[in-house]
C-alpha cells in the first residue's frame, strides 16, 4: 500500500469525480518516469521530484449504485481505469460528511421553527 492510497484496497465501496458509487477492483502503484519530468511541468516542485519517485496511485474500479444507492443487481460492465486516487473518496468518508451536513442543516430548521413559535 502506498502513502498516496489514502488506505483504499480491492473491494471498496468509493466516490469518484463520476455520479454514482464503486467497488474498487485494482489499485496500481506509479512512479515518475522520464516523461514525466521532461514534460509533465513537475519541475517547480518542492521538495523537487525525482525519477523513481512515488506519486498518487491508479485504480481500476466498477460502477455498483447509483447516488440514491440503488444497487445493480447484474454485474455492470461500467469499469473505469486510470482514475486517479486523488479523485476518489470511500463511502464512509463521504456518508460521514453528507450526514453531517444533513444534521447541519436539520438543526438549522429547526432553530427557524422555534423562533416561528414565538
Amino acid at each position: 500500500m502506498s502513502e498516496f492510497d489514502k488506505g483504499i484496497k480491492v473491494g471498496d465501496l468509493v466516490v469518484t469525480y463520476k455520479r454514482g458509487f464503486f467497488r474498487v477492483e485494482k489499485v496500481e502503484r506509479r512512479f515518475y518516469n522520464q516523461d514525466d519530468l521532461d514534460y509533465g511541468g513537475y519541475r517547480n516542485y518542492d521538495p523537487p521530484i525525482k525519477l523513481g519517485d512515488e506519486r498518487e496511485s491508479v485504480i481500476t474500479c466498477r460502477y455498483v449504485a447509483n447516488t440514491d444507492a440503488f444497487f445493480s443487481k447484474k454485474k455492470s460492465n461500467n469499469v473505469f481505469t486510470d482514475i486517479s486516487i486523488v479523485h476518489v473518496t470511500p463511502v464512509k468518508q463521504f456518508m460521514t460528511g453528507e450526514i453531517r451536513r444533513a444534521e447541519e442543516a436539520l438543526s438549522r430548521i429547526r432553530e427557524v421553527a422555534r423562533l416561528l413559535e414565538v
